[in-house]
């Protein structure tokens, strides 16, 4: 009997985890400083509705890993990077990038500003500038390829673990 109650509660966490949350390994320095490669980003698939400054997890293809990411745009914003000063513009505002290493600019040709984001539409950018790879290299980034929203970051801390 004991047994049965042990797999039943196991199996039961294990659907439970499995349908509303997920762990994913962060590889790669896009979300530096605040999130570092070797961190596990717990993240809650139940959203649908996203605001700015969520830190998502995202999946454009589903060969690939997973990329973690900061929301910047929301749908019904209108965003524009000026190459020429490299700002990053939302609803005709400047932002502060101070939170930031380096201030948003423009890398690929092939998406043209200024980008008016639609329904169930998002733009995504890393932290780390320089380094990420987001919405500036492929545009766009739809509802259905967020996978969920980060809970917490468990910080691996040259092999100890910490919150």
């Amino acid at each position: 009997m004991k047994i049965l109650r042990i797999i039943t509660a196991a199996t039961a966490i294990s659907i439970l985890f499995g349908m509303f949350f997920g762990v994913s390994y962060i590889m790669g320095r896009s979300m530096e400083p605040n999130v570092h490669e070797g961190d596990l980003a717990l993240f809650f698939r139940g959203v649908r509705e996203y605001r700015k400054d969520d830190v998502v997890i995202i999946n454009r293809d589903s060969d690939r890993d997973f990329a973690i990411k900061r929301i910047v745009g929301v749908p019904g914003d209108t965003i524009d990077i000026k190459s020429d000063t490299k700002e990053l513009i939302i609803n005709g505002e400047r932002q502060q990038q101070s939170e930031y290493l380096e201030i948003a600019y423009a890398k690929e040709e092939g998406i043209t500003y200024p980008l008016t984001l639609g329904e169930n539409e998002y733009f995504v950018i890393g932290d780390n500038r320089p380094v990420s790879w987001d919405s500036r290299n492929y545009g766009r980034v739809t509802v259905d390829e967020i996978v969920g929203r980060t809970i917490v970051v468990v910080h691996n801390n040259f092999g100890g673990l910490s919150w």
